[in-house]
């Protein structure tokens, strides 16, 4: 399982940079942007092309210049506020690009699933789809309302539900104009 597993940990340590300040490392943070950003690149806009020169270019070599001249210099083990903050940020986006790949890949094997097993692809998403996405929501509900956060847990219960469409559904029409 680690040989399969290894050249994702490969990738993810690449492109993700540690966000605790204490895991703090300038040379990862130096090497990072090069394969981050074309891992933004390749999740937003798709395989290479002259887009690639316009937008990637110049988000890596701003990263490059900003942890280059920012970023701590010797003896010093952990970066600023807002280093660490741009740090952060950056680790968040290059996860939800992760995210977004796992995603993907497990809708395709769902689909699999239903090619398999004659299934059409909307009963897998009503039932299968369905329960995967809301029961970390209900859970988290379980866990608020226990907590004595009622309050929280009906607002994140609803709210959530309608981030999500709104973000989905915004997301893909962008992606689908770009």
């Amino acid at each position: 399982m680690y040989v399969l597993d290894l050249p994702f940990m490969i990738a993810s340590y690449l492109t993700i940079l540690p966000t605790p300040r204490d895991h703090f490392n300038r040379l990862r943070c130096l090497i990072c942007p090069i394969p981050g950003v074309a891992f933004w690149m390749f999740m937003f806009i798709g395989k290479p092309n002259e887009k690639w020169l316009y937008f990637g270019a110049p988000t890596a070599v701003i990263y490059l210049v900003i942890f280059f001249f920012f970023l701590p210099r010797d003896g010093v083990t952990q970066p600023s506020k807002p280093i660490a903050f741009f740090m952060n940020l950056t680790s968040s986006v290059s996860s939800c690009c992760w995210m977004y790949m796992l995603i993907q890949f497990l809708v395709d094997l769902l689909n699999t699933v239903g090619l398999v097993f004659n299934i059409e692809s909307s009963y897998l998403g009503f039932t299968v789809l369905a329960v995967g996405n809301a029961l970390p929501d209900a859970l988290n509900t379980i866990a608020l309302s226990k907590a004595g956060q009622a309050i929280m847990a009906i607002s994140g219960a609803y709210n959530g539900q309608l981030f999500g469409l709104l973000i989905g559904f915004s997301a893909a029409t962008i992606k689908n104009y770009i």
